[in-house]
């Protein structure tokens, strides 16, 4: 029935830098022995703050990531994550609020996703770790 009645008609350019942006959050937030990928470009900010810019199939997104004394991501911000609804790009970070050892390995057990816009913040996901499974056969 959905593919009856299209819901939303986007597609290319702007949806896929902001799916882009998606899939690197995700990257830097669940997988960053990844971040050694010849296709991220970085530049330290300051001494707890990187840029980086990650291009693939020709889209080219950054992304400032924040990390605390310990070298944890804190945060990520990036202005490359398009809003559909009034289709415009507004900065949209990722703050990781809590960090625990889960099977021995210290990992993001809480975080939000959050659009700025210019009338204010708009949090619009939590996300808590609950389970942890892995090399399930």
């Amino acid at each position: 029935l959905f593919g009856l009645y299209p819901v939303v008609q986007l597609q290319g350019g702007e949806l896929d830098k902001g799916e882009l942006v998606t899939w690197f959050n995700e990257l830097c937030v669940f997988a960053p022995a990844a971040l050694v990928d010849k296709r991220i470009r970085w530049e330290t900010v300051d001494e707890h703050s990187a840029k980086a810019w990650f291009t693939s199939r020709g889209i080219t997104i950054s992304a400032v990531l924040q990390f605390s004394d310990q070298g944890q991501l804190i945060d990520f911000l990036s202005e490359d994550r398009f809003e559909t609804e009034d289709k415009k790009f507004y900065p949209f970070t990722t703050p990781i609020r809590k960090y625990e050892m889960v099977n021995g390995l210290l990992l993001s057990t809480y975080g939000e996703t959050v659009w700025h816009y210019p009338e204010g913040d708009f949090t619009y996901g939590k996300f808590w770790l609950k389970e942890l499974a892995y090399d399930i056969k």
